[in-house]
């Protein structure tokens, strides 16, 4: 009976059988088609939106958040 070997990556002259070769991006042509589905993208049920302020002040402690006039937008939670 005779063993099975699987094919294996040829190795160059140092030994290495992936390092400094291209890798295959398998994912590649579905992103420049537009085909692939990325984070921004979805869409859930009741999902909220966000914004982010950042301080003029570097490392300053944040006291209170005014959100009376927010809160009167609709659709603000």
């Amino acid at each position: 009976m005779a063993q099975e070997t699987k094919a294996r990556p040829a190795a160059d002259q140092n030994g290495h059988k992936y390092v400094g070769k291209p890798a295959r991006r398998i994912e590649g042509p579905a992103k420049v088609t537009g085909r692939t589905i990325f984070a921004d993208d979805m869409k859930l049920p009741r999902m909220l939106h966000a914004k982010v302020l950042g301080s003029p002040y570097a490392h300053a402690h944040i006291r209170s958040i005014n959100t009376v006039k927010a809160r009167q937008f609709p659709g603000v939670e």
